[in-house]
């Protein structure tokens, strides 16, 4: 399979075949003249072409598309009931002890006491620590200024301190469309040589352009399918949970309770932080035989034949996670933490090309249009790879301690020695580090057509300077955005996959032109 590696041995076997097909090479770039002055004449039909070895380079400043307008998630979910899960309760045995409030001249003392208490031991770097390292004693705690509560009394403190609470439906949605990733301009090239004596010749060109675009945000909802909830709450699928010390309520339906855990099919996945990025890479080689007709009043056609190869590779990808540190409220890891999903189309474009180009030149300055339609067999080969909830906080969710430096907690009502209050979720989450990979080919006809429109300016018989637009367009490419599966389902090797039936979407590309060209 061709790819930019390949572009010089092309260009080196072309310039081969010049040097054969041209027995007059050498004396004609002797006698090439190419800082010679431009002198307008009264030729009937206008100056006479240019022979010999030309060449051209242009840069390229064109708009890539943006992908087609999709959901980035999976729409079956949009309104579907999830639980969301701010902090939880350890267990019902659990004593709290919360820090009095106290009078502003006692703040200093307090302060002093209570930076001890939270540097004996350090942080848990995201690990249970419950009598741990940042234990101390009860004793301690209630010469402090600590008061030990109740489980009601902790609730309505936390209740109050720092909002709502504790478990609770919430409605799954997407938040993100890939319409969103706009169209931009970026720069490509364009080079251009070959040969023509008297009405024939021969030409090669190449091109390539590379764009990229992506957005970042917060509090992103990915919402995914799980094939495997059957709403019987046992909480064995992909996006389930087993969660410490919480009751069921009875509107509740899509949970059971399992002695002091409450198991979930389905839990709210939404990512603290999260971005998404198209990513395109496209080039291609042409090579045509032309055919000059004379020269007349009303301009110069020029015929084209020959054959193009043209790729287009774009990736699409989305990465969602948590940030690793508390960020002064409660706080609780996304349970899907770095989850990343890569959908990733290969379009190999070859076949034959007609093209026409009609030119005009009129003392220094000239015109021309061109027009070519390539007819191509386009051999497709999609990818999809994902990575679904790959860091340890998909094995239980943890709390930051720092954040909880008023808040300790004893196991129960004869513990002599209590510890920063953390929040937990066991392990049980079906979607822990699964992985994933489908792979997808087809084979299509994709046409492409080349239209562009350019302003010359002799800057001497031999140099010119150009400067217009041109754009391509292609039909039945694969583009990744819209073909990727937001599905998990345990029955398949693949846990997402590719809607193969999006293969076929249109793009054009196009912009502005400008470079400089010799003897052409």
């Amino acid at each position: 399979m061709l790819n930019k590696l390949t572009l010089t041995t092309i260009v080196v076997a072309v310039i081969l075949m010049g040097l054969g097909y041209c027995t007059t090479a050498s004396a004609q770039i002797s006698d090439a003249q190419i800082w010679d002055v431009q002198t307008p004449n009264s030729y009937t039909g206008g100056a006479r072409g240019n022979e010999g070895f030309f060449f051209g380079a242009e840069g390229l400043y064109w708009a890539l598309p943006s992908p087609k307008s999709s959901v980035v998630g999976n729409e079956s979910v949009e309104g579907e009931n999830a639980f969301n899960v701010g902090w939880t309760v350890r267990n019902n045995s659990t004593v709290y002890y919360i820090k009095k409030e106290t009078s502003d001249d006692e703040d200093e003392d307090e302060e002093d006491d209570e930076e001890d208490n939270n540097n004996d031991g350090g942080g848990n770097n995201g690990e249970l620590n419950i009598g741990g390292g940042s234990d101390t004693s009860v004793s301690d705690l209630i010469k402090d200024g600590y008061d030990k509560v109740t489980d009601k009394e902790f609730l309505d403190y936390m209740a109050d301190t720092y909002g709502p609470m504790g478990m609770n439906y919430t409605t799954q949605g997407n938040s993100w469309n890939t319409n969103l990733l706009d169209t931009k301009f970026h720069i490509g090239q364009r080079y251009t040589f070959g040969f023509m004596s008297g009405h024939q010749g021969w030409e090669c060109s190449i091109f390539t352009i590379d764009g990229k675009t992506d957005m970042n945000g917060n509090a992103i909802q990915l919402g995914l399918e799980d094939q495997n909830n059957n709403m019987d709450g046992l909480g064995n699928n992909y996006l389930a949970g087993s969660i410490t010390g919480v009751e069921r309520e009875e509107h509740w339906e899509d949970c059971t309770q399992d002695g002091m855990d409450l198991k979930v099919d389905r839990m709210l996945v939404e990512f603290d932080s999260a971005r998404m990025w198209n990513d395109i890479s496209t080039w291609g080689v042409e090579l045509n035989y032309l055919h000059r007709a004379h020269n007349t009043r009303i301009g110069r056609w020029e015929l084209g034949l020959g054959v193009r190869y043209m790729k287009w590779n774009e990736e699409f990808g989305f990465w969602g996670g948590s940030d690793r540190s508390g960020n002064g409220d409660i706080y609780a890891p996304n349970f899907l933490d770095d989850t990343s999903i890569e959908t990733e189309s290969d379009n190999n474009m070859v076949g034959p090309q007609i093209g026409l180009k009609w030119s005009r030149q009129t003392g220094r300055f000239g015109m021309e249009v061109l027009a070519k339609f390539t007819a191509a067999y386009n051999a497709q080969q999609v990818t999809n790879q994902a990575l679904i909830g790959s860091n340890g906080y998909a094995n239980g969710i943890y709390g930051s301690e720092g954040i909880y430096g008023d808040i300790y907690v004893a196991d129960d009502e004869d513990s002599e020695t209590a510890s920063k209050w953390q929040q937990y979720i066991q392990s049980g989450i079906g979607a822990k580090g699964a992985s994933g990979y489908s792979k997808e080919s087809f084979d299509v006809f994709s046409p492409i057509v080349e239209v562009g429109v350019k302003f010359n300016i002799d800057l001497t018989t031999k140099v010119k300077f150009s400067l217009g637009w041109s754009g391509i367009f292609a039909s039945n490419i694969a583009r990744p955005a819209g073909m990727t599966d937001y599905t998990l389902d345990k029955s398949s090797a693949s846990i997402m996959g590719l809607n193969a039936e999006n293969h076929k979407s249109d793009v054009f590309m196009h912009g502005f032109v400008f470079g400089l060209t010799l003897n052409r």
